[in-house]
Formats: C-alpha cells, sequence, structure tokens
C-alpha cells in the first residue's frame, strides 16, 4: 500500500520516513556524511513506508524519529519516537572524553565544567587535545567574555548560537521537527528558526 493510499503524504510522519531514506541513501543530501556516509543503513522491511507506519505507528506530537543505538541501523528494534532533548543526548556529539583518568560524555564535563558542550566541541573541532579543550574551559568559566556576551544581547539570541547549534537546528528541520519545539529547546524565537531554515541568517553554513 503507497503512502498516498493512507494519505499520508507530506505528513509528519511521512516526511520521517522520507528523510530517513534519503539521508541513509542519497549521497547528496547534506547530512549523508553522518549516515549513509558512514555506513549507517535502512533495514529492507522499511524500504517501504507501509511496513515503517505498521512498526513504529504515526508520530507523536513534539515527537521524531530517533535511533536508540546512534551507530545501529533504522530498523524496529532500534528505533523509537523521541523528545528533541532525547535526541541530542544520543548525537554522535555525545561522545566519551578522558582526561587525567576521568571519562566524561561531553554533555557530562560541559556540566561538570558549567560550560556549554559546544564550546568545547568546537574546540575539538578546530584541531585541540582533549586536554586543551576541557582545561580553558574550567580556567574560564568564570571570566568568559563579557563582552562578546553582551554583544550577543544587544544583537539578539540568534547571535549567542554556535554554528555546530545552527546546523544542528536544520537538521531538525529534515527530520520532522516543528518549528515551535525547535524554538523551546534553543531559546529563540519561532522567527529566528524559520530564519535559519530559509538561509536568510548564518548564510556563510
Amino acid at each position: 500500500m503507497s503512502p498516498q493510499s493512507h494519505g499520508m503524504t507530506g505528513t509528519k510522519t511521512y516526511n520521517a520516513w522520507n528523510g530517513m531514506l534519503s539521508r541513509c541513501t542519497n549521497s547528496r543530501n547534506l547530512r549523508w556524511k553522518d549516515y549513509g556516509g558512514r555506513g549507517i543503513k535502512v533495514c529492507k522491511r522499511w524500504r517501504k513506508f507501509r511496513n515503517f507506519l505498521a512498526d513504529m505507528g504515526e508520530a507523536p506530537k513534539g515527537l521524531s524519529l530517533e535511533r536508540k543505538n546512534n551507530d545501529g541501523d533504522y530498523k524496529p528494534s532500534n528505533c523509537k519516537w523521541a523528545t528533541t532533548k532525547e535526541q541530542m543526548n544520543n548525537t554522535r556529539l555525545n561522545h566519551w572524553l578522558t582526561l587525567d583518568g576521568v571519562t566524561l560524555t561531553m554533555n557530562e564535563w560541559a556540566k561538570r565544567l558549567n560550560v556549554r558542550p559546544h564550546t568545547i566541541l568546537t574546540r575539538l573541532i578546530r584541531g585541540r587535545s582533549v586536554r586543551d579543550s576541557l582545561v580553558p574551559a574550567w580556567q574560564n568559566r568564570k571570566r568568559r567574555d563579557v563582552n562578546t556576551y553582551a554583544r550577543g544581547e544587544a544583537m539578539g539570541k540568534c547571535a549567542k548560537l554556535s554554528e555546530p547549534e545552527v546546523l544542528s537546528i536544520r537538521a531538525a528541520r529534515e527530520v520532522g521537527i516543528d518549528v515551535h519545539t525547535v524554538a523551546r529547546e534553543f531559546g529563540i524565537s519561532h522567527w529566528t528558526v524559520y530564519g535559519i531554515w530559509e538561509r536568510r541568517s548564518w548564510t556563510h553554513l
């Protein structure tokens, strides 16, 4: 049975299924490198929308498709409908970091050091070692750049978003997360979300 016969083409559930297939099978998808490009597959059964719908049901309001094991494939035993917060906690960004014999996830280090996880992530992306990514955060946690923060306040919430956060906001659209959920999770207005989605802001990314 086709999605059209279900009358579900264009629905959140159909878009989640279609986005899943695209990320895993279309090398031109912007997120291919994080999915199909690193070996994530869609099980044979779920190549048909009717099977996906039978196994997962319709997407509940405020939830989106999530893999329990972020390195596993899309299949019934590894997927659920999850909140945006659950998804963010299960991304590859939440990997383990070890410093001086202490091993914690990036989010756990961020909580311990009282900084945002993306502060640490940005340092790692720029090629810094784990020590250089974590120690400066600890040393500077009480004297972060007040002037930069003040400029962010003057320019609005959007100015305080990091590049990884902007990419996450764009990715949220692909997996069917609605604008109000994204705005609430990132503490920004829905107009800011639309601006990022339509590339009217952060145009260099």
